[in-house]
């Protein structure tokens, strides 16, 4: 909470990285968050001090690769941290806005929401929010999904209409490699990719309007053999109200 200034206080990154490294004395899960965090290229405040540029793949809607994003520690560090979390995913509920399980997500996934975002995943956030030049304020809570042989995402669109504050954006990272199959398809755009373990794929969910875009609409293929690992970021239009009702602008 320090690091991200959760509950209102303010952030206060330099003391929490104090406390991190007075608690890696006696703790591995703090060791190893020191270790991703001393490794990374950022400031006094946590922000990254660069960011990696992004190779278009389409211009409408935008679709872009960034390689490299993560390094191979910290993707590890992401799976390790998620792998104890890991529940079957959800969906919302176009009808009643609520989360349900539905068979056209079948991975398994946990997210960190904002109390329990420690400040190596802070970090990685602020360096999200950089490289799509949107604010750590409009990203909802990091996800890291799991998919197995037979696992996938069917046909879908990240946007959700109606919604006074609608996601803008997604940014996928891809954590591993070591499986088959597993590619996110853009039917409409004949477009399938997959990237290497660190790779982001990063991609817009409405047009120049802010209406929900149909080409955006993408799919996370089955797996064949092996275990998938990836990162999810969905980013909102402007700040989220973590006081109110999920999606609510602040």
């Amino acid at each position: 909470m320090l690091a991200n200034g959760a509950g209102g206080s303010g952030r206060q990154w330099a003391d929490a990285l104090v406390q991190l490294r007075e608690l890696a004395a006696s703790d591995a899960d703090a060791r190893a968050q020191v270790a991703v965090i001393e490794a990374m290229g950022i400031d006094g405040e946590g922000e990254p001090t660069s960011v990696p540029a992004a190779i278009a793949l389409r211009d409408a809607p935008r679709v872009a690769t960034i390689p490299a994003f993560l390094t191979p520690a910290e993707c590890a560090f992401l799976i390790a941290r998620a792998a104890p979390r890991l529940q079957p995913s959800v969906v919302v509920d176009p009808a009643t806005g609520r989360l349900i399980h539905d068979p056209v997500r079948t991975s398994s996934a946990t997210a960190f929401p904002f109390v329990e975002e420690d400040p190596a995943i802070h970090a990685i956030n602020r360096r999200i929010a950089a490289v799509t030049a949107t604010t750590y304020a409009q990203g909802e809570p990091l996800q890291i999904l799991r998919y197995v042989p037979g696992q996938q995402y069917k046909l879908h669109s990240d946007a959700l209409p109606g919604e006074a504050n609608p996601r803008v954006l997604t940014l996928l990272v891809y954590l591993n490699d070591g499986y088959v199959g597993g590619e996110t398809e853009f039917p409409d755009l004949g477009l399938r990719f997959r990237g290497a373990p660190g790779d982001a794929l990063l991609f817009a969910s409405v047009d120049a309007a802010g209406a929900p875009c149909p080409a955006a609409r993408h799919a996370g293929l089955p797996v064949r053999s092996g275990e998938k690992f990836l990162l999810s970021k969905w980013i909102r239009a402007a700040p989220l109200d973590l006081s109110g009702p999920p999606g609510r602008p602040f």
